[in-house]
């Protein structure tokens, strides 16, 4: 199986073993393409990579097409297999040789395949109380089995050959720039007979950035970010109607909305994060023919 991996970096300096994450799955690939859509040259930290090929744009030019370019150079390159990576996910040993043997005996029967999502919790207030009552102790990570038609990036194989089934050779909507990349990605393939494999391999991943609240599950992104996340799932609800609303996209965009709203740290700061809003929703009405 001829397989290489993609990672897309940003400031990777500020993640804390951003060179021990890509060593985590070099050594089990030919190459690794790392895509830098940082400002800054990161090519001094990536000594200990040798099968690195290191491709920078010194500036942000999204997700989406740092993915398609890397994608498109592993296809020169002759690979049959890329594996999508975010830079703070990485892999056990373990864990990822039975990955790579799932996908070497089912590589015929499936374009794509997705592991199993091990995220770190971070406690909360409410949680600490529940689980006291109950006498129940506190799980540091909890583990998402993905679905056949929404899989993250990170960690998915896939069959480069599917490319070619697609307009233009691009995998991911470059329109969206970095949310909602994979699961318009998923909707979008499911409609051409794309089909992925969930598999019980387990991929450690970080999930933005997180701190202790009231709430549990409170994911606290920047502004920045959150434009994004919410413009993006507007245009996800109109673009993909069916797929979006067996996912529940009403009840997060709505959880999302007030997260950025009533946890603001100052009235001016709420008043910031409505125009925010405001502005990704009139924003999302420019992209709803995708």
């Amino acid at each position: 199986m001829k397989i290489c991996a993609v990672v897309v970096w940003f400031n990777p300096k500020q993640l804390e073993n951003p060179i021990e994450n890509v060593k985590s799955y070099s050594k089990f690939v030919e190459k690794v393409y790392i895509v830098d859509n940082s400002e800054n040259d990161n090519s001094n930290i990536l000594s200990e990579i040798k099968n690195a090929e290191y491709i920078p744009f010194y500036k942000n030019t999204g997700i989406a097409h740092a993915l398609n370019v890397g994608c498109k150079v592993a296809i020169k390159d002759g690979f049959e297999f890329c594996m999508t990576m975010d830079q703070d996910s990485f892999w056990k040993e373990d864990e990822i040789k039975k990955y790579f043997s799932i996908i070497e005996t089912e590589k015929k029967d499936y374009e794509n395949f997705s592991p199993t999502i091990r995220r770190e919790l971070f406690p909360s207030a409410l949680g600490d109380i529940k689980r006291k009552i109950l006498h129940r102790k506190s799980s540091k990570f909890y583990d998402n089995f993905q679905h056949s038609d929404r899989f993250i990036t990170s960690g998915s194989v896939m069959k480069l050959s599917i490319i070619k089934n697609v307009g233009g050779g691009d995998v991911f909507n470059e329109s969206f720039f970095i949310d909602e990349v994979d699961y318009e990605h998923c909707a979008r393939f499911s409609k051409i007979g794309f089909k992925n494999k969930c598999c019980n391999a387990i991929l450690n991943h970080q999930l933005g950035e997180k701190k202790k609240s009231f709430f549990p599950h409170m994911d606290f992104h920047s502004d920045f970010r959150t434009y994004y996340i919410i413009r993006n799932m507007m245009i996800m609800m109109k673009s993909y109607p069916e797929y979006t609303k067996k996912y529940n996209y009403k009840v997060t965009l709505r959880s999302r909305i007030v997260q950025r709203v009533l946890f603001s740290n100052s009235i001016k700061d709420c008043f910031k994060g409505i125009k925010l809003v405001v502005k990704a929703i009139k924003d999302s009405k420019q992209f709803y023919k995708i």
